[in-house]
């Protein structure tokens, strides 16, 4: 099989995609703006495309999309695929619906569909013409299922691919002693949060938390692993609420190296303040044997069970994320209680070969429709 992605080559999900898809044998394209990820030039032939700066925003977009758009149209009659794959609705989506190439599958990631139709009378209409033109669309969850629906779609047209876990990487086996010492943390309970430091992913919760936890255990460790344009923003919070010695920001963490960063800590906190179904992060915390704290967002109540494998939060509430954490540090006898609890959860219902395989029989049932 050939299949040809448009999706963005510096996230790790697409990644997961191409490198499951080239493991089985089938011939990977990914079309992308770029910067691509080294490692994915190993699994696919990636095709960057050409972008032009001219100072000027949206004559700089508008110059880009145009020129991209035929760039797109000459790579898929080169490549010939079998099936076009876009991530992202609002961008490689659209751009991929313009093609007019089928099959066409559209994968949505969350606020594409959440929040996106809803800014403006425009896109709303963009979003539900590009879903038009998709002859399948999965999505990670029930919430963004449900808003695909409401957005005009057959609900036979929408399939659920969760993330998924490679539980053969993401394990409490990972736990690195070297690691703590190395990050100063090998005497002390730490808290991890691995969200990018974007306004909808919400760290400043998690920020504006740490002064109540220190007040009953002054020596806990934190961990802010992410990038993004809050970041400048969490460092001062932080000098200001005079908390730089108890945390660690440690910028974006290699995939390839955060089992062992997960694995390593005591407790995931994830403050988000909307999800499409629920985040990776997540799953991968709770396959590694961490204790998590989740907002209440996506479908994140099909997931955790509140008080009986993790807790779940209202968003945007440092008090009661505070509260939590403390709980988990004076009760860390129930760790071993939360992690059988989740290992089952993962290896059933969110084992990444498990969810590709799913994938993998939907690309040969959508080639034999034709």
């Amino acid at each position: 099989m050939k299949i040809c992605y448009l999706a963005a080559a510096g996230s790790m999900h697409t990644g997961r995609w191409i490198e499951y898809f080239s493991d089985q044998g089938h011939e990977v394209h990914l079309i992308s703006r770029g910067p691509c990820r080294e490692d994915y030039f190993n699994k696919a032939r990636i095709h960057l495309l050409k972008k032009i700066d001219i100072k000027i925003p949206y004559i700089t977009f508008f110059i880009n999309f145009i020129i991209n758009y035929f760039e797109i149209i000459m790579l898929i009659r080169k490549i010939n695929p079998d099936v076009l794959h876009s991530h992202y609705v609002t961008d490689y989506g659209l751009v991929g619906a313009l093609t007019n190439f089928h099959p066409f599958i559209i994968s949505a990631w969350g606020s594409d569909v959440l929040i996106d139709p809803y800014k403006s009378v425009i896109s709303n209409l963009l979003i539900k013409n590009t879903l038009n033109k998709a002859d399948l669309i999965t999505c990670d969850g029930k919430n963004s299922k449900n808003a695909i629906i409401n957005l005009g779609q057959d609900e036979n047209k929408i399939v659920i691919i969760n993330h998924g876990v490679d539980t053969e990487r993401f394990n409490p086996d990972q736990y690195s002693e070297e690691l703590k010492k190395e990050l100063g943390i090998s005497r002390t309970k730490n808290v991890i949060s691995i969200r990018h430091l974007m306004p909808i992913y919400n760290v400043e919760s998690l920020i504006r938390a740490i002064p109540l936890v220190l007040k009953k255990f002054p020596d806990t460790k934190f961990i802010v692993a992410g990038s993004g344009p809050d970041e400048k923003y969490l460092n001062e919070l932080a000098s200001s609420l005079n908390i730089n010695g108890n945390i660690l920001f440690l910028g974006l963490i290699p995939h390839s190296s955060l089992p062992q960063y997960l694995a390593s800590s005591d407790i995931y906190v994830s403050t988000s303040l909307s999800d499409g179904g629920v985040a990776i992060s997540t799953l991968e915390a709770m396959a590694c044997g961490l204790l998590p704290i989740v907002t209440d967002v996506g479908d994140i109540d099909d997931w955790i069970d509140d008080g009986k494998n993790g807790f779940i939060i209202p968003a945007n509430d440092h008090q009661k994320l505070s509260e939590k954490i403390i709980y988990l540090l004076e009760n860390s006898n129930i760790n071993k209680e939360f992690h059988e609890k989740n290992s089952k959860i993962i290896q059933e219902r969110a084992n990444y070969y498990n969810e590709m395989d799913k994938m993998h029989q939907i690309y040969k049932n959508i080639l034999v429709r034709g």
